[in-house]
């Protein structure tokens, strides 16, 4: 099956999740993830990447990322590839490490790119791995910096993200620690590596269609089969409830209901 186009552009920021294949470990210890940072800094500063926030944790990671004159596909690829032939070469084993390829939430306002810079940052937290106080001292995220708690890794510039922000430093503790308290809060939300799969999810199905996505939103039978067909797959495969996706899509919750009612999507 062809694989949808990505959304890449010089300047263009987006936040990025990689994760291992199967939920397995892409970093089996600290000299995993040191050597990834090597590569990642040699690499974002070849490309002229900004980093505005980043976060590894055992089975996946996350990044922030503005992109230079060169394309975020072009850092990816080289960045994976290494990774997973040190890896695997370290681990004594083949295959592919990466689930699929990373994924990538375009951000195109101030408004998300706030959410997600503070979602990435605190991953950590969400997962209930550690405190506030635990991810001040944690080596891999850009929190450590951010709040002054260490000092900045070779790629990352403290004033020049809160500045892209619009938060003064000494609030980026208090931007976080919401950020992560809202997440709690809102458990019907989607997560950003959901928003991924579902955006790629609808546009592969336009795209076998040969529709447009603003077609979705049209009242005409073949408009209501394809919605059919994304709301059934995007609530089967992804395990996405249906009012988030009629959500995304442009419909109400009611057309989205009356519509794969033959498919028996609840």
């Amino acid at each position: 099956m062809a694989r949808p186009h990505r959304t890449d552009a010089p300047g263009a920021v987006h936040h990025v999740m990689i994760r291992g294949v199967d939920g397995r470990a892409i970093f089996s210890c600290d000299s995993d993830r040191e050597g990834f940072l090597i590569r990642f800094a040699l690499l974002v500063r070849e490309l002229g990447f900004l980093v505005l926030a980043w976060c590894l944790l055992g089975n996946h990671a996350h990044f922030v990322l503005q992109t230079g004159p060169r394309l975020l596909a072009d850092l990816m690829a080289r960045l994976n590839s290494r990774h997973a032939q040190r890896f695997n070469r370290r681990s004594n084993r083949k295959g592919h490490l990466f689930q699929d390829r990373y994924k990538a939430v375009l951000i195109i306002d101030d408004a998300t790119l706030a959410r997600n810079v503070a979602y990435a940052l605190g991953n950590p937290r969400r997962h209930a791995l550690m405190s506030m106080r635990g991810l001040e001292v944690y080596p891999y995220s850009g929190y450590g910096a951010l709040v002054g708690s260490r000092l900045p890794r070779s790629f990352e510039s403290p004033e020049l993200v809160a500045r892209a922000l619009g938060v003064a430093r000494e609030r980026i503790r208090d931007f976080v620690e919401a950020s992560a308290l809202e997440a709690g809060s809102r458990s019907a939300a989607l997560e950003p590596d959901q928003v991924a799969e579902l955006n790629l999810l609808i546009r592969d199905c336009c795209r076998r269609h040969g529709v447009d996505e603003s077609a979705l939103r049209l009242p005409r039978a073949s408009s209501r089969a394809i919605r059919a067909e994304v709301c059934a797959l995007a609530t089967d495969s992804l395990d996405i409830r249906l009012k988030e996706v009629s959500n995304r899509i442009g419909i109400s919750y009611r057309t989205a209901k009356r519509t794969t009612a033959r498919e028996g999507v609840e």
